[in-house]
């Protein structure tokens, strides 16, 4: 069980400490890798200009259970002539799909950095929210040992007393549910790192530091749209190929043909014909039926629409979500620096409030009253710092720049 402290006892982890071991533990990116390497593969696949010669051989005699026949070996190098502009055509397309899979790699680092980060804003919130719920249910206590006291001292009635009770109560139990959250939002943040020890992660936390975000890009330039494009590019790409395989290809074959004809035995030498030995060379040439690949093009047609369609559906909503992150971002920003700047003030009047009622100044309902109103203000800086976070966090993600977690790809 996770327990609220004051003071870390770790020192903190960096977050990029934290994101670089998110990398390593994502499923996400190692599938974005393992597409990579296929890709890598299918073009050095396709780099090659011919495919390897095939050897061909054929055997057949009927001597061995007839007292005459022939002995029949055939041996021929084959090699096919296909067409190349088909096997470039696919080769290019490969190509930017090699190139279309680094992108996807990067942004995929780009989207578990963003999560990293707005994970520990929620471990942080969740530790600050827990110190505060904490704090109001010591002076939750300390009113309610006041209240008695009065009751005891006849200064206040048993209703002052029952309503002191109660607010204990209601402290103790959002402290509680307070310490359930942090424990939910570091379980979440440990599966993310795939670490074991969540306790010392939640000593560990704390509010990272939010560089500022780079300037948007523009549209083409986005790594996702340029994925996409990419995708469309490789898309056509197949589309060419399969249309180019339909020309018929050919086969040039060099071979040996060697014939034994006996009359006899094929035990006795002199009962062997002098045996023949054929070479040549041949040329065959696939003769195409109706609808030959005819298939294979639709397919790729269809696939090549749907990368159209994906790339005109990101290119909509690539500039309002830009446009909507930041508006969010700036918004939870300046709520969070307003909060930031009356803080001190909260905790002073706080120590006021209790006070004066202890000294007989107010009443318990005032004192309540102005309490939450007091830490009501708290408990929203911790939620407006955590939404700043994950706003900082989302509007990365929106961005679709992953050179801004330090994740580089060509150009």
């Amino acid at each position: 069980m996770l327990v609220l402290v004051t003071l870390s006892l770790l020192p903190a982890a960096p977050l990029d400490q934290l994101v670089q071991e998110a990398w390593r533990a994502s499923p996400e990116v190692a599938s974005a890798a393992a597409t990579v390497a296929v890709a890598e593969a299918s073009v050095e696949r396709l780099a090659v200009v011919l495919p390897n010669p095939e050897v061909e051989g054929a055997v057949s005699s009927d001597v061995l259970f007839a007292r005459q026949g022939e002995l029949d070996l055939e041996v021929a190098l084959v090699q096919e002539l296909a067409w190349p502009g088909a096997r470039l055509a696919r080769k290019d397309g490969a190509e930017r799909a090699l190139d279309s899979a680094r992108l996807k790699l990067a942004l995929a680092r780009l989207e578990v950095a963003a999560r990293v980060e707005a994970g520990i804003g929620a471990v942080a919130a969740a530790v600050d929210a827990g110190k505060v719920r904490r704090d109001i249910a010591e002076g939750a206590r300390a009113l309610a040992a006041a209240a008695r006291r009065k009751v005891e001292a006849g200064a206040a009635g048993s209703v002052e007393a029952t309503l002191a009770r109660a607010d204990e109560a209601l402290a103790e139990a959002a402290l509680d549910n307070a310490q359930a959250v942090l424990e939910a939002d570091t379980a979440s943040l440990c599966a993310l790192l795939a670490r074991d020890d969540c306790v010392a992660l939640a000593e560990q936390a704390t509010w990272p530091e939010l560089p500022p975000l780079p300037p948007p890009p523009e549209l083409m330039t986005r790594a996702d749209v340029r994925a996409a494009t990419l995708d469309l590019e490789a898309a056509r790409s197949v589309v060419d190929g399969a249309e180019l395989e339909r020309i018929p290809s050919a086969r040039l074959g060099l071979g040996y043909a060697f014939s034994q004809g006996v009359f006899d035995s094929p035990i006795l030498p002199d009962n062997v014909i002098d045996p023949d030995h054929l070479a040549g060379v041949t040329l065959a040439v696939s003769l195409p039926v109706w609808d030959w690949k005819s298939g294979e093009v639709a397919q790729a047609r269809a696939e090549a629409t749907h990368a159209d369609a994906e790339l005109r559906a990101l290119r909509r909503r690539a500039t309002s979500s830009v446009v909507s992150s930041r508006a969010r971002l700036h918004a939870a920003k300046a709520s969070a620096e307003r909060l930031s700047a009356t803080e001190a003030d909260v905790l002073r009047a706080l120590s006021e409030v209790q006070a004066a009622y202890v000294a007989g100044a107010l009443a318990l309902d005032e004192a309540l009253t102005t309490r939450d109103l007091l830490l009501r203000s708290r408990l929203e800086l911790v939620d407006a710092k955590r939404r700043h976070v994950q706003a900082h966090a989302a509007a990365l993600v929106a961005l679709a720049q992953p050179s801004a977690v330090g994740v580089e790809v060509a150009p």
